[in-house]
């Protein structure tokens, strides 16, 4: 889902205006300036009735593994590691309730995906031997 666009300060508008930079201080392309490369767009997609039903079923988890347990029988690595796929499965599981109130509130659910013009074209042409 897309997050609404945030209100910038003065500030923040008048760095834009003179110039992004990346975290290493080089200069990025402004809106103005055409970008190189591949460009990125949203695609909507309505995701179908089974698809709703088996998130209704089963909203995606990873197994709770109580911090005595994870302290006395696992090591640090693993620890760093269960403890990234933790956060990563809430976020899964949060955007799969998004859909399923977007479904209960309006009656369908629209996932949105950001593609480039090469993934889209290589799409068209899957869709395009499909119908062959």
């Amino acid at each position: 889902m897309g997050s609404p666009r945030r209100n910038r300060s003065k500030e923040e508008a008048s760095v834009s205006e003179a110039g992004d930079f990346d975290r290493g201080g080089k200069q990025l392309a402004s809106a103005s300036e055409p970008r190189r490369g591949k460009k990125k767009k949203v695609v909507k997609k309505k995701l179908p009735e089974a698809h709703i039903d088996d998130m209704e079923e089963r909203l995606y988890t990873i197994k709770d593994i109580p911090e005595d347990d994870l302290a006395k029988y696992y090591s640090q690595e693993f620890r760093d590691i269960y403890g990234a796929e933790k956060v990563i499965a809430h976020k899964i599981a949060a955007y799969q309730r998004a859909l399923l109130a977007q479904y209960d509130a309006l009656g369908f659910a629209e996932d949105e995906t950001e593609v480039s013009d090469e993934e889209e074209l290589t799409d068209d042409k899957d869709k395009v031997e499909a119908a062959n």
